[in-house]
């Protein structure tokens, strides 16, 4: 079971980002293209990103550790940008914080536990790298993205894929599987919905089902990740910590 859990991280990771006939409707998938490009022109929001995993045999403690949550917020608007992104993991119903990362004043600081409070100066506004978003990257060719699904609807503000597993190339999870010491892993299903407002991603949901074999044995679970966007394109009020205590570290490859 902790093999399995392991793997539906990785694969969630794996498919979270690829680029997404029977029932397509070509309004849904341009709706979808709309949204993506409000997204990488947004330049303030807070942001809540949960995952979350689920399987018939798993235990309340497995249950437990198998939540992971980021959250924070980022204002690209001003010259020098800000950001907060912290990110916990919850066990034995307690949520624990295991490492968090800030921009403020061009500077990036790190914490790591409280264990490790490193910063570095990115320079001043002129010299310190710019954030953004390249579009090429995120573009979604729908006659492309047509032959992976079997669904697409829109239904008044939410969009609906789901994908047909079985043309999705799953090399890498027989990597996966091969490193892992299984026989098989497959991925059975890939839901994607998407919550629009104002034409803008309020909410996404992930949900992907996935089964590992090992000596005729098969273990199946579901992972479902969730992205939340709030606040678009206003001011932020970013509640940063003390950085007092945290040592620099220009000298060190903690933050490179």
């Amino acid at each position: 079971m902790k093999k399995l859990i392991s793997l539906v991280f990785c694969v969630a990771l794996l498919f979270g980002l690829t680029a997404c006939g029977s029932k397509i409707e070509d309004e849904a998938l341009d709706a979808l293209e709309t949204s993506i490009a409000n997204l990488l022109e947004m330049k303030s929001s807070t942001f809540h990103i949960d995952m979350k995993v689920d399987a018939p045999d798993i235990t309340e403690e497995q249950a437990n550790a198998s939540v992971f949550a980021i959250h924070g917020a980022y204002d690209l608007r001003t010259a020098n940008p800000m950001l907060s992104m912290e990110m916990e993991m919850e066990a034995e119903g307690e949520k624990i914080p295991f490492m968090a990362m800030y921009l403020k004043d061009n500077t990036l600081y790190m914490n790591m536990m409280d264990m490790i409070k490193q910063k570095q100066s990115l320079g001043t506004s002129e010299t310190a790298p710019q954030i953004s978003l390249e579009k090429d990257s995120f573009e979604l060719p729908k006659e492309e993205m047509k032959e992976y699904l079997e669904k697409a609807s829109l239904d008044d503000n939410v969009i609906t894929l789901e994908f047909d597993t079985t043309k999705i190339d799953q090399s890498e999870l027989k990597e996966m599987a091969k490193a892992n010491g299984l026989d098989s892993v497959r991925l059975g299903k890939l839901e994607v919905v998407v919550t629009l407002k104002d034409k803008h991603i309020e909410k996404a949901e992930l949900t992907l089902g996935i089964s590992a074999t090992l000596k005729e044995e098969t273990e199946s679970a579901t992972v479902t990740m969730s992205f939340a966007l709030d606040k678009v394109n206003t001011d932020q009020e970013i509640d940063f910590p003390d950085f007092s205590d945290y040592t620099d570290a220009a000298d060190t490859a903690v933050l490179e």
